[in-house]
């Protein structure tokens, strides 16, 4: 499968104005957002795209027969329910692709951030024991935060040693 090469930066003005309009977003919606738990999440019923065709004929049909409403039960809660359910689903739609987008830049450019400095490490390791002025002081910084070398040294110290070769 061929991968997207990330090819330039996505300018810092950019970056900035999307935080303030995400930003302005929340502080617009603060007021209604509830903070479920995991756990009340996982308790609600789902609503799908066949389940909004059935609510949305519910819906209809409770403002044309009111009769038909239950007593302990009311259409204008109803109504802010149904309101919300379809009226956000859109928005939501909206924030999944765009943080889909946003989650794709990510990785591509760390993906290739990180060979990128693999590489450099690698090199300057071949540096070093060639004795190149400026490399051991690098390597020896670097080694310390390379992510490959901390599992190694977890290990080690587990006493898991890899046997030697």
């Amino acid at each position: 499968m061929k991968h997207e090469k990330h090819r330039e930066a996505v300018p810092v003005e950019v970056v900035r104005q999307i935080s303030m309009k995400i930003d302005e977003c929340a502080a617009l919606l603060q007021p209604h957002l509830l903070g479920l738990s995991p756990k009340a999440r996982q308790a609600l019923g789902k609503m799908g795209d066949k389940s909004l065709a059935f609510v949305a004929k519910v819906h209809e049909y409770a403002h044309g027969n009111p009769r038909l409403v239950p007593a302990f039960s009311e259409v204008e809660a109803f109504d802010a329910d149904y309101q919300d359910a379809t009226g956000l689903q859109e928005i939501d739609q909206k924030i999944a692709q765009l943080k889909r987008g946003v989650e794709d830049i990510v990785m591509q450019a760390g993906a290739e951030a990180m060979e990128f400095a693999r590489l450099f490490y690698l090199n300057a390791q071949t540096a070093s024991r060639a004795n190149v002025p400026m490399a051991v002081p690098i390597v020896n910084d670097l080694k310390e935060r390379f992510p490959y070398n901390k599992r190694h040294r977890q290990a080690s110290e587990n006493g898991d040693r890899e046997p030697d070769a």
